[in-house]
């Protein structure tokens, strides 16, 4: 019951996640103007590639959140100790690394970006805006964690629902009053502040462990540290490789084409959200099974027709109604028909990504973050050495077939799970 009602939040905050920006999407667009458009676009990869450095912490954080969840007083003093130690590192990683990208913003607009006809201030304003995101964002994901590995994700999505609605509707609200780049950028950073204050209240409430009661425990962190770097440092290796299409593309294409493609990978990561609240409530079940190998078999199985049914059920949705649905959506014709052509061809992908999941959170469960790591460097590999020659021959495009190749590498390579 703990299982499916978790799944069920997962779903009504992750559609509030993944709708509110779609549906504040064309009126940023017509409000903003496309070639702006394409430095928000810019802005969300920004964030995205900075946001790389958690991917694997996160997810072994949850691992540990998950075992570590007891009603006995003594061990949850333990977790808080842990959350008190990471909660400083993220924020310092995230003064550091901002500081970092601001040192580079000369290079990053005068060497990145194909400006076109927009100037290098509203350039610097992007940078120094993703720059603000990631700093209030990026602490965010520890106390996220916590919410999920504690199996608290109902609360964890009435404040991400909460969020979605601050962030999108107060930032249409905000464009069609003062429709520039910086007080976009000023709402979306206060709306990022907030909810990650929210956030860290309820993780230290969740607990039921004063703040003021945990310590930097030395010794404890150091434990901790070496299995956590190792699984983040191959997740990192994974994440930037589901940038890399974008990243490339970045800098070989027009600002205002990249936004076309922007917004279809957008659609396409979109879909894939359909599978996370899924992915979030089954990874601490799973590792609740990792000493019942029959049992995980099971839940392997039956998670794999969940998927399954998902992919065949999404797909078909598309063929029927999605050129149409992009047509009302951006209500530019042109603009929906190159999404359109993008986007079929990015959906493939995503549902390769899709079902690479089931053999992911079998590494996590048995703590295989060496396979993990040796599956993201090949697919880093291809991906850097593939990418280019695509998007030089083939366009766009080029960088939708990226998207594919790294995924059905990623897929082939996940298959173990099938196995006694």
């Amino acid at each position: 019951m703990s299982l499916r009602k978790n799944i069920f939040a997962n779903y009504v905050g992750t559609g509030f996640v993944v709708l509110a920006p779609m549906l504040a999407l064309p009126y940023y667009l017509h409000t903003l103007g496309s070639s702006v458009w394409g430095l928000v676009s810019f802005i969300t990869t920004l964030q995205a590639l900075l946001s790389l450095f958690d991917a694997g912490i996160s997810q072994a954080l949850v691992r540990e959140f998950a075992v570590g969840k007891t009603q006995n007083q003594q061990k949850q003093y333990k977790l808080g100790i842990v959350l008190f130690g990471f909660e400083r590192i993220y924020w310092i990683f995230a003064i550091l690394t901002s500081v970092i990208v601001l040192l580079a913003s000369h290079q990053i607009t005068h060497y990145w970006l194909k400006l076109d006809n927009l100037n290098v201030d509203q350039a610097q304003i992007a940078v120094f805006g993703a720059v603000a995101l990631f700093t209030f964002q990026f602490p965010g994901s520890v106390y996220r964690s916590l919410l999920v590995g504690t199996q608290a994700q109902v609360l964890l999505n009435v404040i991400m629902t909460a969020g979605a609605l601050i962030r999108h509707l107060g930032g249409v609200l905000v464009v069609l009053t003062w429709p520039t780049l910086s007080a976009y950028l000023i709402w979306q950073v206060c709306s990022v502040a907030l909810e990650t204050v929210v956030r860290s209240f309820f993780a230290w409430r969740t607990l039921q462990v004063k703040r003021s009661e945990s310590y930097w425990d030395k010794s404890l962190m150091q434990g901790m540290l070496l299995p956590i770097i190792g699984m983040s440092g191959a997740t990192l290796l994974g994440a930037l490789t589901v940038q890399m299409d974008k990243i490339i593309l970045s800098g070989m294409v027009s600002i205002e084409k990249f936004g076309y493609y922007a917004i279809a990978s957008t659609l396409a990561t979109g879909v894939l959200q359909l599978l996370y609240p899924i992915v979030n409530a089954a990874t601490p079940h799973a590792v609740n099974l990792r000493h019942d190998v029959q049992a995980l078999r099971k839940f392997n199985f039956k998670y794999a027709k969940v998927v399954t049914s998902i992919i065949l059920i999404s797909g078909l949705i598309y063929y029927i109604v999605g050129y149409d649905f992009l047509n009302w959506w951006l209500k530019i014709p042109d603009i929906a028909k190159q999404v359109n052509a993008l986007l079929s061809v990015l959906l493939i992908g995503t549902a390769l990504n899709a079902l690479y999941t089931i053999g992911y959170i079998n590494w996590i469960v048995k703590g295989l973050f060496s396979r993990i790591l040796q599956v993201n460097l090949i697919s880093l590999v291809v991906s850097i050495i593939s990418i280019p020659i695509m998007v030089a021959k083939f366009g766009l495009l080029g960088a939708s077939l990226g998207w594919i190749t790294i995924n059905a590498i990623g897929l082939l390579l996940s298959l173990g799970w099938l196995k006694h």
